[in-house]
């Protein structure tokens, strides 16, 4: 089990590799697969991030990492995106993902649940509006159970 403190000083030591672009960290996972220790950074941008963005933050990043040498065993750096259907989470996640499809698992007032697809239109802490159809559809915080992205085929 990796600490809390250790994912924050990560994502400390690594901030100055996004400082004045348009990319953002979302998320830093340490996991265990197949017998190896992954550290993986999922990264993103308005757009979408790239297999060049990926590779260059990569890089400035394992430089970091290694000039610090704090974490205390054996790793593979991985950076990604978070993925075509990532959960939304966090409210930078909602503003950068503005006007695309999204999927809303939300609790009516019965009780039971209600799935709402739309254009992610306006976030703010009280709720979201999704564009349902040429309609805006506002869907309190609290009744929101999970949002993620819907990827268009």
């Amino acid at each position: 089990m990796v600490s809390a403190d250790l994912v924050e000083q990560v994502r400390k030591v690594v901030q100055p590799v996004w400082e004045g672009t348009a990319i953002e960290l979302v998320e830093i996972r340490f996991l265990v697969e197949r017998g190896r220790r992954i550290l993986r950074l999922y990264i993103d941008k308005p757009g979408g991030v790239t297999v060049q963005d990926c590779s260059v933050v990569s890089k400035e990043v394992s430089h970091l990492l290694d000039v610090n040498d704090f974490i205390p065993h054996r790793y593979t750096l991985e950076v990604s995106s978070p993925g075509l259907d990532r959960p939304l989470c966090e409210p930078s996640d909602f503003r950068r993902n503005l006007g695309r499809l999204v999927q809303v698992t939300a609790l009516k007032s019965s009780g039971s649940k209600r799935t709402i697809v739309g254009n992610l239109s306006s976030w703010r802490e009280e709720g979201i509006t999704l564009d349902v159809g040429g309609k805006g559809v506002f869907i309190p915080q609290n009744e929101i159970v999970k949002t993620k992205l819907k990827p268009k085929f």
